[in-house]
């Protein structure tokens, strides 16, 4: 069992017992006053307030949006100090905030949000990875090779080769006529 504080999107379940006999759901106005539903002899069989005043949040301004923010636990979203809702005849009902909005309109814009948010960050997604792309065939077009180029480059160093055998064979002669020819 955790504390209010420690509750999370990880951790937050139904109570077991609920699950297995909804009969345990208090729904009748003095129903707390009591450990089962079954035991309250103050309410008749037909005295559904608490599940009138659950069907009644549907439809009421709360300070939803501020939840995590300036709002940290159940207390601080029923104190008109922090900005809260107001319960009214014993917890039965809630003063609708002027600064809230319904729970339909919170989750309908948190859900819009998630989707703009999810459209952006795949355009971005995009956007980088033409980006990539794009800086991937610079640096190919700069150091990539070009088989045609090197081809034109391998035959002109096989002349030049060539051309200084050429004059090193003629200066290797004229070397040979010199000496050779200086001696006789």
């Amino acid at each position: 069992m955790y504390a209010e504080c420690e509750i999370t999107a990880e951790n937050i379940s139904i109570n077991k017992e609920i699950l297995y006999d909804v009969m345990k759901i208090k729904t009748r106005t003095h129903d707390n006053e009591f450990s089962y539903p079954n035991e309250n002899n103050k309410d008749g069989e037909t005295d559904g307030a608490r599940a009138l005043a659950i069907a009644r949040i549907r439809d009421t301004l709360i300070k939803i949006q501020d939840v995590g923010e300036t709002i940290k636990s159940r207390k601080d979203m029923f104190d008109p100090t922090r900005g809260g809702s107001i319960l009214k005849n014993n917890g039965m009902e809630i003063e609708s905030n002027i600064n809230g909005m319904k729970i339909d309109s919170f989750f309908k814009d948190t859900v819009d949000r998630l989707g703009v948010q999810t459209q952006e960050a795949k355009r971005i997604v995009k956007n980088q990875l033409d980006l990539l792309d794009s800086m991937v065939e610079m640096k190919y077009s700069i150091s990539g090779v070009s088989l045609d180029e090197e081809m034109a480059n391998l035959i002109q160093f096989q002349h030049a080769y060539q051309a200084n055998a050429k004059i090193i064979a003629t200066v290797d002669e004229l070397l040979d006529v010199i000496v050779n020819g200086l001696t006789r």
